[in-house]
């Protein structure tokens, strides 16, 4: 069952786009620039098309104090949104396997390891009381 027809990866190509629009519309030409230069070159490092992180090195080298906070803002953003991504997948997937009936760290499972573990109701009542949703 493919939930929504979303995948990890578009989520964060949309947000990705969505926090480019963000900082096109509030900062200067030149700062978005930047940020997507930045960019860039590390998508470039990381699909192996360039052999050391020079040119990422390089722009933030050459960039004045102003434009580094907004690089790493910009960045700091971008990690969130990833982060934001994936905890979406994970209940993505969490639903696919409850579903498929296939959830083994859910509720049914946690009560089937309790009862082989022979915990008491208190043991339980102890775990309860520690748990925060």
């Amino acid at each position: 069952m493919d939930l929504h027809g979303r995948g990890v990866r578009e989520d964060v190509r949309e947000l990705g786009e969505s926090l480019g629009e963000a900082v096109r519309s509030h900062e200067q030409a030149a700062t978005y620039q930047a940020v997507e230069s930045a960019r860039t070159a590390a998508i470039d490092y990381r699909r192996g098309d360039g052999d050391d992180r020079a040119t990422l090195r390089d722009l933030v080298e050459r960039a004045d104090p102003g434009d580094c906070e907004n690089l790493a803002r910009a960045f700091t953003g971008y990690f969130e949104l990833v982060n934001l991504a994936e905890e979406r997948e994970r209940v993505r997937e969490l639903r696919r396997n409850e579903a498929a009936g296939t959830l083994s760290d859910g509720i049914r499972g946690a009560v089937a390891d309790l009862a082989d573990a022979d915990a008491t109701g208190a043991d339980v009542a102890n775990v309860l009381a520690d748990v925060r949703v």
